[in-house]
Order: structure tokens, then C-alpha cells, then sequence
């Protein structure tokens, strides 16, 4: 359990994720969604071993994609894709749960709790701790050289 804020379930890799999505190929994405996914099943007691991996790595397939629809660069694209990974992911992870353990948790409360409160969760985290802090420190200042770019 985190020490800050125990009652939240959040995914805590998912801006991890979101952030590989940009920077490199879809094989190396899956693989760190299933050692993401891995990690959460050796730390949960409640799933059996893979659910998350699993989980992770239909969800990656679904959003990479996606990346396409929204700018790396756009301050708002991290939050975003945060929210649709832990949506799916957790939709992926109750579809994964009805079919191997034969446990209904559809319910009106899980629609609203897990569905769409705590990927609304997820995202303020990926803003706070992974934007908020890129804006207080801002770009490095540049040196002479880089500003005289070579024309190619």
C-alpha cells in the first residue's frame, strides 16, 4: 500500500507507459507493459499472476495507436492518455476477471468508482507529478551554439 493517500488504487506505471508510447516501438512498449503488469500481480494478493500483465499489454494494443490523435508535446496528452490506459485497462481487467475467475463486479458502484473516479484519479497524478514539475523547472536555458542551428 502507498504511504501517501493509501486509499487510492492508482497505477502508478501508467504515465511510464504513456511516456514509452512516444519514444519507442510498439514491441517495446508490450514488453513494458507486461513487466509493469507483472510487477502490480507480485505486489496484489487479491488477482491471480498475469491478470495485469495481461490487462496491460490488450491495453497497450489498444492505445498505441491512439497516440497518433494527440500531440506529444501538448501539455494535456499525458493526463489524457493516463485516463483512457487505466480505463481500459481496468475494463480489460473485469472482462479478464468474469471470464477466468467467474466473479461479476459490474455494478453501478464499479462503473462509477473504478471506471470513472479512479482513472480521473490516475490522470490528476500523471498532471501533478509528471507536468507540474516540468513547468516549474522549465527548459534549460540555451548556450551560444544552440542557437545557431546547422541548415541542412
Amino acid at each position: 500500500m502507498p504511504l501517501l493517500f493509501p486509499a487510492l488504487r492508482l497505477f502508478y506505471f501508467v504515465p511510464v507507459l504513456i511516456t514509452a508510447y512516444y519514444q519507442k516501438p510498439l514491441t517495446t512498449c508490450l514488453w513494458y507493459s507486461i513487466l509493469c503488469g507483472l510487477l502490480l500481480d507480485f505486489l496484489s494478493t487479491n488477482d491471480r499472476l498475469g491478470m495485469h500483465s495481461l490487462a496491460y499489454s490488450i491495453s497497450t494494443l489498444i492505445l498505441y495507436g491512439k497516440k497518433r490523435n494527440f500531440f506529444a508535446d501538448s501539455l494535456s496528452t499525458l493526463p489524457l492518455m493516463t485516463y483512457f490506459f487505466s480505463a481500459s485497462s481496468t475494463f480489460v481487467l473485469a472482462i479478464l476477471m468474469q471470464l477466468f475467475e467467474i466473479k461479476t463486479i459490474f455494478s453501478w458502484r464499479w462503473i462509477l468508482a473504478d471506471f470513472l473516479v479512479m482513472p480521473l484519479a490516475d490522470a490528476l497524478f500523471a498532471f501533478l507529478f509528471f507536468i507540474v514539475p516540468a513547468l516549474l523547472i522549465g527548459k534549460p536555458p540555451k548556450k551560444g551554439k544552440d542557437y545557431f542551428l546547422a541548415k541542412n
